[in-house]
């Protein structure tokens, strides 16, 4: 699901190039001219209609509307449309979005004109109707007078009984609710239809319509059920596609990878605030097109635009990986978000690790959620997946967290978020109590116990050996063959075969001299040996 909202770029005079001036140079609003022009054509009759005078000046072009022509408010809620393609019209007065309505009309946005109407259509009441009546009159708005004197003719006994309404919409509107209400009646008895199913339809002008909003332009047809089945179509995602794809009057060009990036600085600039500030300290010493230089790779940038422009959240596994420490770096928290989101539904064999690895990079929620997904992953596939980088991998509480995970597997087991419990010796081990060279992790002697209780509760005699593999596997990985971790939490040193006999009286193989690849690929035979049957 794309999320397409520029909302925040609303009236930003930050990197603007449109200033519409209302009645007075206080009524100032600020807007972009590629996106009106993509999103209403090029010229934007934004730019062209109702316009006094347009005068350009070193960073806008100023646009000079008169205050009879539309207020700050109804421009303010073109623009919302305009930027996000949505308008809370519940939120709107009746008269605002006949004001609305009628600003979209000169400015031929078809879908907006749609949505002021049905909008109309649907809130006209028994309370409201003669207000919208006359306003609709007064305006010069038909669509909703004709709605409203549609309205009265349904409601005809309790609308002319109302004195304070027929006394407000006057003489001559009073007359024309009655004139249409006789052709109600006539057009009833004639088509043996409801009430509901007439609706109140101009007559075309070859018909001898004269396009006014006299009682003879409207006739009663049975076509209420069809009047908003066919809107025009919302073309916000294909206009900011377009946008991107095309990037008319881009103003920054980055250098990624060797390659040209050219975008706008108000799209980037949203996005990102660290962004933001480097284009603004740019804006002051530089003039002209800005260029500045980038270090991912043009794939990951390019997926990165096209989530500020248009909501883009498609893009392969290995880009979100690497886009998570760059959305990190950059402030551009909805990315890593969506990148962590995306990554825990695209974790495979091959992106495992790194997606395991790139979860320890950020302390958000999802990526916990990410880095337990991950673990859980590797621990149940342990033996279609390289294991061989986790032996040097950072942060080293990888290994401990991957261990973990291929002990739950063994047993059939979820992985626990923040502790490890076995039944039969009602053992509690916190995951963050024991500290390993400063920092907060599990003792290898406690994850190696682990281990064999775990086959031994899966009535495995091989468990002994598991846990020997899973020794020197832990050794290897805690300093790549040097220093690890022995059973009360010290260096390992010439002691390391005591340390490991305790638990594997069988093993005589000198753990000093193990080989990296040999232990993991032992560990992993093991571990497909002693996992129990998926069916």
């Amino acid at each position: 699901m794309m999320d397409i909202s520029h909302r925040a770029l609303i009236n930003h005079n930050l990197f603007a190039d449109v200033c519409f001036i209302i009645g007075n140079v206080k009524n100032k609003i600020y807007a972009h001219s590629y996106i009106l022009e993509v999103r209403t054509g090029s010229p934007s009759p934004l730019l062209t209609k109702g316009v006094k005078r347009t005068k350009q000046g070193k960073s806008h072009v100023t646009v000079t509307l008169g205050k009879d022509f539309v207020s700050p408010s109804t421009l303010l809620t073109v623009l919302e449309y305009i930027y996000t393609g949505d308008v809370p019209l519940q939120n709107l007065l009746p008269f605002e979005v006949m004001a609305l309505a009628k600003l979209a009309r000169t400015y031929s946005i078809s879908r907006l004109v749609f949505l002021c109407d049905m909008h109309m259509y649907k809130c006209i009441n028994m309370e409201n109707v003669h207000q919208i009546l006359k306003h609709a009159s007064s305006t010069g708005d038909v669509e909703v007078e004709r709605f409203a004197i549609e309205f009265m003719c349904k409601h005809h006994k309790e609308t002319v009984e109302n004195k304070a309404g027929t006394d407000l919409i006057g003489l001559d509107l009073f007359q024309r609710v009655m004139a249409a209400h006789i052709k109600f009646e006539q057009e009833l008895k004639k088509s043996g239809a409801s009430y509901s199913a007439l609706s109140l339809t101009p007559i075309d002008r070859d018909d001898g319509g004269s396009g006014s909003s006299s009682p003879g332009t409207f006739r009663w047809q049975t076509q209420y059920t069809n009047r908003f089945l066919d809107p025009p179509p919302n073309t916000t995602l294909q206009d900011f596609q377009k946008l991107f794809a095309e990037m008319p009057g881009a103003d920054v060009r980055f250098f990624v990878g060797g390659s040209p990036m050219p975008c706008h600085k108000a799209m980037v600039a949203a996005g990102s605030p660290i962004f933001s500030m480097m284009l603004m300290d740019m804006k002051q010493k530089v003039k002209g097109l800005v260029q500045l230089q980038l270090t991912p790779t043009p794939q990951a940038f390019r997926h990165m635009l096209q989530y500020f422009y248009y909501g883009s959240t498609d893009m392969p596994a290995m880009v979100a990986i690497e886009l998570i420490p760059f959305a990190k770096k950059y402030g551009m928290g909805g990315l890593q978000k969506v990148c962590e989101e995306l990554l825990a539904q695209k974790i495979t064999p091959q992106a495992a690790i790194n997606i395991l690895q790139v979860s320890y990079t950020t302390n958000s929620r999802e990526a916990h959620v990410l880095r337990e997904k991950a673990a859980e992953y590797i621990g149940q596939n342990l033996p279609i997946i390289d294991i061989v980088p986790l032996l040097t991998a950072e942060p080293k509480r990888m290994a401990f967290d991957v261990l973990a995970a291929v002990r739950d597997a063994f047993r059939g087991e979820k992985i626990s978020n923040n502790r490890v419990h076995f039944e039969e010796d009602d053992m509690y081990v916190p995951r963050d109590s024991v500290s390993i060279s400063g920092v907060g992790q599990p003792s290898s002697n406690n994850l190696l116990l682990e281990t064999s209780l775990g086959a031994n509760n899966n009535g495995n005699g091989n468990a002994n050996a598991a846990a020997a593999a899973a020794a020197s596997m832990m050794t290897m990985m805690m300093d790549g063959g040097g220093n690890g971790v022995d059973m009360d939490g010290g260096d390992i040193g010439d002691d390391d075969d005591e340390d490991i006999e305790d638990m594997n009286d069988d093993n005589d193989d000198d753990e000093e001299d193990a080989n990296p690849a040999s232990d993991v690929s032992a560990f992993t035979s093991l571990i497909r040996e002693l996992r129990p049957s998926s069916s």
